[in-house]
C-alpha cells in the first residue's frame, strides 16, 4: 500500500512540474500579448523559454540570438538573415544544413547533422532490410544503403522515415504489378512494408458472394486489391496516416456489386467502376500502425493493423476533402485536421474516422474559419500538432471541437508567429518593427521563487502553485492561492478536480459525457477499461463512447461491450 501511495505522490508531483509559471487552462481568462521594439526577421520557438531569434531584438545590435532565461546570447558564424528551419527534436537548422544551432542548449555546430542522421537511418533499414528480405524485394536493391526522407509529422517530435525498393517481379498478381513497395520505417531499422497490409475490405459479388480482402498479395473468392498514389499526411506515436487510391478486381470476370456493405450504383459517387464493372478504384485515407505484425511476407515485416477509411460517407457519396496537399493535415490528440489556407482564409476541419459494420468511412467534424495576417506566415503547428493562427487581433488554436480560440489577445497587429506550445511562442512584425515573447522554463515544484523572462513583454511571479494532500483527497493550489477546478493537465496525462478542487476518481460525468477516473491516482482512462466484469472504451479524449463498434466490437447505450 505504501508503495501505491508513493507511486501515486510522485505521478502527481511529475504532472506539477509542466505547469505554467502563469497557469493557462481551458477556463482561463485570455490573456493579452505586449509588444516591444525590435525588428526581427525570423525566430524558432522552442521548449523551456528557449529561442532562436535573427534581427534586431530590443536594445540589442543586428544579429543572430539564442534567447534563454530572458538573456540574448549572440551566436557565432550565423547572421541575422539566415534561412533558418526546424530539424529533428531540438534543432534550428541554419543556410540549408551548413550549421545547426541546438536549442536546448544554445550551441552551434557546423557538423553534417541532417545528413548523418539520415545515413545513419539509411544503413540500419539496409541492415535489417537485408536480413529479413527473402523474395520480396529485388536482390541488388535489398542490399543497397537507400536514401530515405523524413515523413510528415508534428513540430520537433520523434519521427519515421520513407525509402522505397524494387519488386522482386513484376508479377501483375502483386498489388496489381506495382514495381516498387513503400518501406516506413523508425532510426533504429525497425520498418514496415506499408504496401502489404490492406486490413479487411468486405467486397460483394454478383451472384450473392462475397469476398475479404487482407493484403495486396493473395485472393480471396478470386478478389484482388491494390494499393497505390500513397502519400503521407502525418504521423503520431502509433500510427502512420496516409492518403492511397485502392483497386478492388476480381479475376474471373465476376461483377463487383458492393464494397463494405454498400451497393454500388450512381448514388455511390466515392467508387468508379470500369465499365464491365469487374474491378472498382476508391480514395481511402489509411491508417498504419507503426507496430510489426508477428509474422511476415517473404521475410519482410508489415504493418500490424492497417484501417482503410473510405473517403465517402455512410452512404458512399464521395467527400471533398479541404486540401489534399500533403502538408495541409495534422495530426493532433489522435484526431487528424485538414486545413485549407486561400489568401489570407484559413478554414480547418476535423477528418473524424467513423465505422458502420463493415463500412469504414469518414466524416468532415466541425470547421471553422479564421482571417490571418499575412498567408502562410502567419499559420503554424505546434510539437503536439496543434493548428495556430495569427489575426489582427489574437493568437488562436483550433480546439478538439472544430474552433479556433483565442489564446491571446495582441495589442498591436503581427504578421509572423513560431508557436512551440502555448506557454512558449513568439510573434513579430518586422514592418513595424515589434515582438513579443511568451516564455515558461519547466521548474520543479520545490523551487518556489520561479522567475521568468526579465524583459518587460515577458512576466515575473512568484509562484507556490502545486499540489496538496488533505485527509487521503487531493487538489492542485493556483498561483493565487485558489484551488483549480476542471480539467487538469497535458498530453494524455489528465485529472479532473471537482468544483470544490477535489481530485475526482472513478466515474464522472462532465458536459453529458461520462469518463472514469483511476480510483488509484485520478488519472483519466482512455482505450479499454474493464470495470467490474464489464468492458468499456474511452476515446483520445477520455469521453466513454456508446451505441457505436470499436474495432468490430459493439458497445451498447450504457458503453458496455456487448458482442
Amino acid at each position: 500500500m505504501l508503495k501505491n501511495i508513493n507511486k501515486t505522490i510522485s505521478l502527481l508531483a511529475a504532472v506539477a512540474t509542466v505547469v505554467s509559471i502563469v497557469p493557462v487552462s481551458a477556463n482561463a481568462a485570455t490573456k493579452e500579448i505586449k509588444s516591444q521594439e525590435g525588428d526581427i526577421y525570423n525566430a524558432i520557438a522552442y521548449k523551456d523559454g528557449e529561442f532562436y531569434i535573427g534581427g534586431k531584438p530590443n536594445k540589442k545590435d543586428e544579429g543572430a540570438y539564442f534567447f534563454s532565461d530572458g538573456k540574448y546570447k549572440e551566436l557565432d558564424n550565423l547572421d541575422s538573415e539566415d534561412k533558418v528551419e526546424v530539424y529533428g527534436t531540438k534543432y534550428a537548422e541554419v543556410k540549408d544544413g551548413e550549421y545547426f544551432l541546438d536549442l536546448s542548449n544554445g550551441k552551434v555546430s557546423d557538423d553534417e547533422i541532417k545528413n548523418k542522421d539520415l545515413d545513419s537511418v539509411g544503413v540500419n533499414l539496409r541492415s535489417s532490410i537485408k536480413y529479413d528480405n527473402d523474395g520480396r524485394y529485388d536482390d541488388t536493391d535489398a542490399k543497397d544503403i537507400k536514401e530515405v526522407t523524413e515523413l510528415p509529422k508534428a513540430k520537433f517530435a520523434e519521427g519515421w522515415y520513407a525509402a522505397q525498393y524494387k519488386t522482386k517481379s513484376a508479377d501483375t498478381n502483386i498489388n496489381g504489378g506495382a514495381t516498387s513497395f513503400n518501406v516506413y520505417t523508425d532510426k533504429s531499422g525497425k520498418y514496415i512494408d506499408a504496401d502489404y497490409n490492406l486490413g479487411k475490405i468486405k467486397v460483394q459479388l454478383d451472384g450473392g458472394k462475397t469476398a475479404n480482402v487482407e493484403n495486396t498479395n493473395d485472393a480471396d473468392n478470386n478478389v484482388r486489391g491494390a494499393v497505390a498514389n500513397a502519400t503521407v499526411i502525418g504521423q503520431d506515436s502509433s500510427n502512420i496516416y496516409r492518403l492511397a487510391t485502392i483497386t478492388i478486381k476480381t479475376t474471373n470476370g465476376i461483377a463487383v456489386t458492393g464494397i463494405g456493405g454498400l451497393t454500388l450504383g450512381t448514388e455511390t459517387t466515392a467508387f468508379t467502376q470500369s465499365s464491365d464493372k469487374t474491378s472498382v478504384t476508391f480514395q481511402v485515407i489509411q491508417v498504419i500502425s507503426k507496430n510489426q505484425y508477428s509474422k511476415g511476407i517473404n521475410g519482410i515485416k508489415y504493418a500490424r493493423t492497417v484501417t482503410d477509411y473510405i473517403v465517402c460517407d455512410k452512404n458512399g457519396k464521395k467527400i471533398d476533402l479541404l486540401s489534399e496537399d500533403q502538408k495541409a493535415f495534422t495530426v493532433s490528440d489522435g484526431k487528424l485536421i485538414n486545413y485549407k489556407l486561400n489568401g489570407n482564409d484559413l478554414e480547418a476541419s476535423i477528418i473524424e474516422l467513423k465505422n458502420k459494420s463493415s463500412l469504414y468511412y469518414v466524416e468532415l467534424g466541425d470547421n471553422d474559419n479564421i482571417t490571418v495576417q499575412d498567408g502562410d506566415n502567419s499559420v503554424d503547428v505546434d510539437v503536439k500538432g496543434n493548428l495556430w493562427a495569427l489575426s489582427d487581433d489574437a493568437v488562436s488554436k483550433f480546439d478538439s471541437d472544430g474552433n479556433f480560440d483565442k489564446v491571446y489577445d495582441t495589442d498591436e497587429e503581427y504578421n509572423d508567429l513560431s508557436v512551440y506550445d502555448q506557454d512558449n511562442l513568439i510573434v513579430w512584425n518586422s514592418s513595424d518593427e515589434i515582438y513579443s515573447v511568451i516564455s515558461k522554463k519547466v521548474e520543479s515544484e520545490d523551487k518556489t521563487d520561479k522567475t521568468t523572462n526579465t524583459d518587460k513583454n515577458t512576466t515575473t511571479n512568484e509562484t507556490k502553485a502545486g499540489w496538496v494532500s488533505n485527509n487521503g483527497t487531493w487538489s492542485y493550489i493556483n498561483a493565487d492561492g485558489s484551488k483549480f477546478k476542471g480539467w487538469f493537465g497535458s498530453d494524455q496525462t489528465w485529472y479532473y478536480l471537482d468544483e470544490n478542487g477535489i481530485m475526482v476518481t472513478g466515474w464522472k460525468q462532465v458536459n453529458g459525457q461520462w469518463y472514469y477516473l483511476d480510483t488509484v491516482s485520478g488519472l483519466m482512462k482512455t482505450g479499454w477499461f474493464n470495470d467490474n466484469g464489464k468492458w468499456y472504451y474511452f476515446d483520445a479524449s477520455g469521453a466513454m463512447q456508446k451505441n457505436t463498434s470499436i474495432g468490430g466490437y459493439k458497445l451498447d447505450a450504457n458503453g458496455v461491450w456487448v458482442g
